[in-house]
């Protein structure tokens, strides 16, 4: 429980900062009071995606395939993490050194390192892109699409299951001990040992985090210590449950998500104000 709450603070806390960033160049402020993006674009490029990847999975016979998606998306997500430094070339060949580690020294360190990065560069773009009570809708969505997915129709374990085979584990990896995070990549399965954490689970709450940012840094902490209790409390029901399965995280977290901001509105906005 302590390595995921550490782990899962650490990516949202970096992405938030990452977004803060963001929000003090001038050109990025006007990009956010214009907002041309709708929740519609999200949630049909997320469907566009998730069917993508289905259709990859049925058909695709090749790891390549897979290892590549992979590799291009964490760096992508490296970059743009660089990228808000303003690094130019020198992020761009720090973004190469990161996925470089992951491929050639695939420990549980490295591919955590390289998922944090990735995740929280994105993240923060996106949460400048969205207002709010946008992000609200969206989680909700998601969180009902995630528990279908997971209970009901249980693509979401297979997809899970078979990228992992394919050497595109999309989560960031938490070991029950420090000397875990040394262990190579593939001795790490879900079980007693190790606890997998999605990236869907780690980049929505810096999304909503970012957003809020328009009100105050103290919102965007709430729902981050909102999310982490959301995380804590699939722990607590790990811990009494006996039998091991898929659980989707994304409904706690949104709770906590949503809960925090709330306690910020009515507790905390007009005193502030």
């Amino acid at each position: 429980m302590f390595f995921e709450g550490l782990l899962f603070l650490i990516t949202q806390f970096l992405g938030l900062y990452l977004g803060w960033r963001l929000f003090q160049v001038e050109e990025v402020k006007e990009l956010v009071a214009k907002q041309s993006y709708s929740l519609w674009q999200f949630l049909i490029a997320f469907l566009v995606g998730t069917v993508v990847v289905l259709l990859v999975i049925k058909y695709a016979k090749s790891r390549i395939i897979f290892s590549s998606f992979f590799y291009v998306l964490l760096f992508s997500g490296c970059l743009a993490f660089f990228d808000v430094f303003a690094l130019g070339y020198l992020g761009l060949g720090l973004a190469l050194i990161i996925v470089l580690l992951r491929r050639f020294m695939p420990s549980v360190l490295t591919h955590n390192i390289a998922i944090i990065l990735a995740i929280s560069g994105i993240s923060s773009y996106i949460g400048l892109s969205f207002l709010p009570g946008q992000i609200i809708i969206m989680l909700v969505i998601l969180s009902v699409y995630d528990f279908i997915a997971v209970f009901k129709t249980k693509h979401m374990v297979l997809m899970f299951k078979k990228m992992m085979e394919n050497g595109a584990n999309l989560s960031i990896i938490v070991p029950n001990k420090l000397v875990g995070f040394l262990a190579g990549i593939d001795k790490a399965k879900p079980g007693e040992d190790f606890m997998f954490l999605g990236t869907g689970d780690l980049a929505f709450p810096i999304i909503f985090a970012v957003s809020v940012l328009r009100d105050s840094s103290l919102s965007s902490v709430l729902v981050i210590i909102g999310a982490l209790f959301g995380v804590m409390a699939i722990n607590v029901y790990f811990y009494f449950k006996k039998e091991k399965k898929a659980f989707p995280a994304l409904p706690p977290i949104t709770i906590g998500c949503i809960i925090g901001y709330l306690v910020f509105i009515v507790f905390l906005d007009s005193k502030i104000c």
